[in-house]
C-alpha cells in the first residue's frame, strides 16, 4: 500500500512491495501524489497476475458522501453487465482501467490541473484517440451517476471542462490517418540481407522468416493481413470452424463497429483461400489459427522487432499499415470491385471511411470515361 505525506512543500508518494524495489516521488499536490501512485500500484499489481485478468472487488457505496472516480465507474459498469444495455468488451476493460488507475480521486478533484498530468503520462503509452475514447467514457459514467446513485451528492460536473482543456491542449482528438503503402523496392533506408533481391513485401517475409522461421506466427499473420485486410484482433480470433474454404467465405466474430461488434460474413480473397491452405499444412493441430499468441497487442510488438531488425526509423510501418496496403490493393484489382463490395471485406461502414484508400488520381478518372 502507498504511504502519501509531506515533504516540506511537496507532497511525497512512497511505494513498498515485497519481490519489488521501493519507489517514491514528489508533487506539487496531493492529488498528483496519489495518482502516481495509483498508476505504479496497477502496474506492480499488473506484474503479479501476468497474462490474467484481475479480479475487481466493488468499493463502498455511501451516496450521501462524494464518490471517487472509481466508485463511479463501478457502479457505471455494474449497470451495463446485463441486460439490454450491456456495452462492449473494449470499453468495459477501458473504463476498468481508468478504475485502477485513477483510484481514490474524488469528483471534486478532478481539475484539468490534476488531468493533464495523467493525460501526459498516459500519452506515452496510447494514442490522442485512444485517450479521448477512455475520456468520453469516464464522461459518460460521470453523467449517469449524477442523474442516479449519486445525484444528491455530486453537485458539478467536472469533465466538460477537462474535457475542453485537453482538446485545447492537443491531447485528445483523433489520430494522424495514416496512408503508408508497401514500397515496391525496398526503402532506402532499410538494412538489406546480402544479395537480397525483392520488394519491401517480400523483405518483411524474408526477415520474418529469418528471425523466427517459417513455423512461427508471425509471418503469417504478415501474409494473411496482406491478403486479407484484416485487423490485428481478428486475424488473433480466427478460427478453423469459421473458415468455409469450399464457399470462400469466414465469419469474423465481433468484428469492430462503432455502435456494438458484431459478427460477420466476409468473402475470403484468392490471395487469403492460398494463404490458409499453405498454412493448414504445417499448423499446430486445434481450432483457432494462432494458438501460442495470448495478447493481440504482442503482434505488433513481435512486428516491431522486425522494422527494428531492418533499421526503420520509428513508426515508419506499423502492422496495422498491412490492412491499408490490402484495402488499397482490392480497389486496384481488374476488373475493379465497387465501394460496396469492397466494405463487405474490410468492415467499413461508409465511403468517407474508405475513400482515403482509393489513391484516386484525376488521369485514372478522365482514362475511364474516354
Amino acid at each position: 500500500m502507498a504511504t502519501i505525506g509531506r515533504n516540506g512543500k511537496s507532497w511525497r508518494a512512497r511505494i513498498r512491495r515485497a519481490g519489488f524495489p521501493d519507489l517514491q516521488a514528489n508533487f506539487p499536490t496531493k492529488v498528483e501524489a496519489k495518482m502516481w501512485a495509483n498508476r505504479k500500484e496497477s502496474a506492480i499489481d499488473q506484474a503479479k497476475v501476468f497474462g490474467k485478468e484481475q479480479i475487481e472487488l466493488p468499493p463502498k457505496l455511501q451516496r450521501n458522501v462524494e464518490p471517487t472516480i472509481d466508485q463511479v465507474i463501478f457502479s457505471y459498469r455494474q449497470l451495463h453487465t446485463s441486460g439490454k444495455k450491456k456495452m462492449n468488451g473494449s470499453k468495459f476493460q477501458t473504463l476498468g482501467l481508468s478504475m485502477r488507475e485513477l483510484h481514490g480521486i474524488k469528483i471534486s478533484e478532478l481539475t484539468t490541473d490534476t488531468m493533464y498530468g495523467y493525460a501526459d503520462d498516459r500519452l506515452s503509452r496510447v494514442s490522442v484517440s485512444t485517450l479521448k475514447r477512455q475520456c468520453l467514457a469516464i464522461g459518460q459514467a460521470i453523467r449517469w451517476s449524477r442523474k442516479t446513485v449519486y445525484r444528491k451528492v455530486i453537485k458539478h460536473d467536472p469533465w466538460p471542462d477537462v474535457m475542453e482543456f485537453l482538446t485545447e491542449e492537443g491531447m485528445i482528438g483523433q489520430s494522424e490517418e495514416r496512408d503508408r503503402r508497401l514500397y515496391k523496392t525496398p526503402p532506402d533506408f532499410a538494412k538489406l540481407p546480402k544479395n537480397f533481391e525483392g520488394n519491401e513485401e517480400d523483405l518483411l517475409l524474408y526477415t520474418c522468416l529469418n528471425m523466427w522461421g517459417k513455423l512461427y506466427y508471425l509471418y503469417w499473420m504478415v501474409r494473411i493481413a496482406i491478403a486479407g485486410a484484416m485487423r490485428e484482433g481478428e486475424i488473433h480470433r480466427m478460427q478453423w470452424s469459421l473458415l468455409d474454404l469450399d464457399k470462400n467465405v469466414q465469419v469474423i466474430k465481433a468484428r469492430k463497429d462503432p455502435n456494438r461488434p458484431k459478427d460477420q460474413h466476409v468473402p475470403i480473397t484468392p490471395e487469403l483461400k492460398k494463404t490458409l491452405l499453405e498454412y493448414r499444412k504445417i499448423c499446430r493441430p486445434g481450432d483457432y489459427l494462432f494458438t501460442e499468441i495470448e495478447k493481440t497487442a504482442s503482434i505488433g510488438k513481435q512486428f516491431k522487432k522486425v522494422t527494428d531488425k531492418l533499421g526503420y526509423p520509428a513508426k515508419e510501418l506499423t502492422f496495422h499499415d498491412l490492412r491499408h496496403e490490402a484495402i488499397s490493393r482490392l480497389f486496384e484489382r481488374k476488373p475493379q470491385l465497387s465501394i460496396p463490395e469492397v466494405a463487405k471485406i474490410s468492415g467499413h461502414k461508409t465511403w468517407s471511411q474508405l475513400k482515403r484508400y482509393t489513391h484516386l488520381q484525376a488521369e485514372d478518372v478522365a482514362k475511364k470515361m474516354r
